[in-house]
C-alpha cells in the first residue's frame, strides 16, 4: 500500500526510500486525476489534475539530490509539458465561465461582443481539451512507467568518511529551509500593490511550500518547529458582490494586524471614499487604504460598513482598535486570476499581504535563534 504522508516509520527512514515512498503515492494521485479528465464529465477535474502534477512535480524538484541516482530528467520534462497543456485548458476553462455565468450582466453591443467572444473561446477550450485528452491517452502511460520504475529502487555508493545514513526527517528539514528562504526573498520584492508580476512569483512560492507541508497529514505538527506556515500572507475572499468582497476583506485585514494581541473597544467610525477603474482596483485600493491606515495611527479594522459600491467607486466606513506597535504589514496585492465567477458560487478574491522587512537588528537575532549549533 502506498504511503502518501511522512508517518513516525518513514520519517526515521533513510532519505533516499523515505522521498521514492511519497514520490510513488503522489504519482499515483495524479494517475487516478488524469482518469476523471479523460471521462470528461466533471468539470473541476482538470483543476485537480494540475493540483496533483504540481504536488508531484514540487516533490521531484525539492529532492532532486536523493533521485538523481535513478530518476532521469526526461519524465520531468514530459510531465512539464503535460501541466502546460493541462495549463492552457484550465485558463480557457475559468474564461469561458467568466463570460458565460449568470450573474454576468451585460447590455447591447457589450453583450453581443461577449457572446461572440465566448463562442470563440469554448471552440478553443474543447480543442485544448482534446490535446490534453490525447496527451494523456498516449503519453501519460509511458511517463508513469517510466517514472515508476525509476522510483522503485535507488543506490547507495558512500564513502568511508561520510555519514553511512541519513534520515528522511534531516532531508525535509533541508527542503524546508531551502523553500522558506526561497518564499522569504519573493515577498520581501513585493513592496508595492502594482506589484503584480512579483506577487505572482511568491504566491507560486507558497504553494511550493505548502506541498511540502502536506506530506505530514491534516495535523503538520511535526513540521511546526522547523517552519512557520505561510497562511497569515495570504487571503481568500468570497461573496455575491462586490460590497461582500470589501466587508469581509476590511475585517480578515483586521484579524491579520490584530492576531493574538489584546485591544480595548472600537474607536470612531472613519469615512473612506475610493475611486478607481473596475471592482479589481477598487478592492485593491481599500484593502491598501487600511493598511496606510493602520501603520499611521497603530490601528486595525474590526467593523465595516459599504454605503455604495460600482465598478468606479466605493463609499463606506470603518472603525478600528488602537494596537500598541505598528502592523507588520505593508501592502496588498490582488492576484491574477481574482474575480473568476465560477458558476453560482460568485465573485472570489486572493490576496498577498507584504510583511515589513526586519531591521538589521532583530534580523541578526533570528538568525542566530535558527542557526544549527555547531557543537
Amino acid at each position: 500500500m502506498l504511503v502518501a504522508f511522512l508517518n513516525a516509520a518513514l520519517r526515521r527512514d533513510s532519505a533516499p526510500r523515505g522521498v521514492r515512498v511519497v514520490g510513488q503515492a503522489r504519482l499515483q494521485r495524479v494517475l487516478e486525476e488524469a482518469a476523471r479528465v479523460e471521462v470528461g464529465a466533471d468539470p473541476e477535474a482538470i483543476h485537480d489534475f494540475r493540483v496533483a502534477l504540481r504536488r508531484l512535480r514540487a516533490w521531484l524538484r525539492a529532492f532532486r539530490p536523493y533521485l538523481s541516482d535513478t530518476v532521469r530528467h526526461g519524465p520531468e520534462r514530459r510531465l512539464r509539458s503535460l501541466s502546460r497543456l493541462a495549463g492552457r485548458a484550465r485558463d480557457l476553462e475559468v474564461q469561458y465561465q467568466w463570460l458565460t455565468g449568470p450573474r454576468q450582466r451585460r447590455f447591447g453591443p457589450a453583450r453581443n461582443a461577449a457572446h461572440w467572444l465566448a463562442e470563440e473561446i469554448g471552440r478553443e477550450q474543447a480543442r485544448a481539451r482534446r490535446r490534453l485528452a490525447e496527451s494523456l491517452f498516449t503519453e501519460l502511460p509511458q511517463v508513469t512507467a517510466k517514472l515508476t520504475a525509476q522510483l522503485r529502487h535507488y543506490r547507495r555508493d558512500t564513502a568511508l568518511e561520510e555519514p553511512s545514513f541519513q534520515a528522511m526527517t534531516v532531508a525535509m528539514a533541508e527542503a524546508l529551509r531551502r523553500a522558506t528562504e526561497t518564499l522569504a526573498g519573493t515577498l520581501q520584492r513585493v513592496r508595492r500593490p502594482e506589484q503584480v508580476a512579483e506577487a505572482h512569483v511568491a504566491r507560486i512560492a507558497i504553494k511550493r511550500l505548502r506541498y511540502l507541508l502536506e506530506a505530514f497529514g491534516r495535523n503538520p505538527r511535526s513540521a511546526a518547529s522547523i517552519v512557520r506556515h505561510p497562511g497569515d500572507l495570504r487571503l481568500l475572499l468570497r461573496g455575491e458582490s462586490l460590497r461582500d468582497l470589501v466587508t469581509e476583506g476590511g475585517r480578515a485585514l483586521g484579524h491579520r494586524i490584530c492576531g493574538r494581541s489584546k485591544h480595548g473597544l472600537p474607536g470612531p467610525w472613519l469615512d473612506v471614499s475610493i475611486n478607481a477603474d473596475g471592482p479589481h482596483a477598487i478592492l485593491g485600493a481599500w484593502l491598501n487604504r487600511m493598511l496606510e491606515l493602520a501603520r499611521r495611527d497603530h490601528w486595525a479594522p474590526v467593523e465595516c460598513e459599504v454605503t455604495s459600491a460600482d465598478d468606479t467607486s466605493l463609499r463606506a466606513r470603518v472603525r478600528g482598535v488602537r494596537l500598541g506597535a505598528q502592523p507588520r504589514l505593508t501592502s496588498a496585492v490582488i492576484l491574477p486570476g481574482s474575480f473568476v465567477v465560477p458558476g453560482v458560487h460568485g465573485l472570489h478574491a486572493e490576496v498577498m499581504l507584504a510583511p515589513r522587512a526586519a531591521s538589521r537588528r532583530h534580523a541578526g537575532r533570528r538568525k542566530a535563534a535558527v542557526s544549527p549549533n555547531p557543537r
